[in-house]
């Protein structure tokens, strides 16, 4: 319901604006339903730029929501400007870190500097 609920705001939201962009997140189950989110073409080429944190199918190869996707794993370490979707993921992560098993670091992008690198992925972004 997510996925289909998230289309279609933004397919509403790019015909009202029509000169509007937009960025997308989602943190843990909110990267799942950008995973599962199928975008109308001309909405998905107004996708600047997807931020993901404590992403569940990080490791598996799943769509996502933007045009010619080129996904950064370590945006902690810099990106390029080809690169439109930034995956964080910290070490032991519970839920996307190989044989994770910490709540505690999945729980902990809020507070520990991802929000600022995120943000600066963006802006370099518009």
């Amino acid at each position: 319901a997510g996925a289909a609920i998230t289309a279609s705001y933004l397919s509403t939201q790019s015909a009202l604006c029509p000169n509007t962009r937009f960025v997308l997140s989602g943190y843990s189950k909110g990267a799942l339903v950008l995973h599962s989110t199928t975008l109308s073409s001309s909405v998905k080429a107004k996708v600047v730029a997807v931020l993901v944190f404590g992403d569940p199918a990080r490791n598996i190869n799943r769509p996502w929501p933007i045009n010619s996707a080129s996904v950064d794993l370590s945006p902690r370490d810099g990106s390029s400007s080809s690169q439109n979707v930034a995956s964080f993921c910290n070490f032991s992560d519970l839920f996307c870190y190989p044989l994770g098993v910490s709540l505690p670091a999945h729980l902990a992008y809020a507070t520990d500097g991802s929000i600022r690198i995120a943000a600066n992925f963006v802006r370099a972004k518009v």
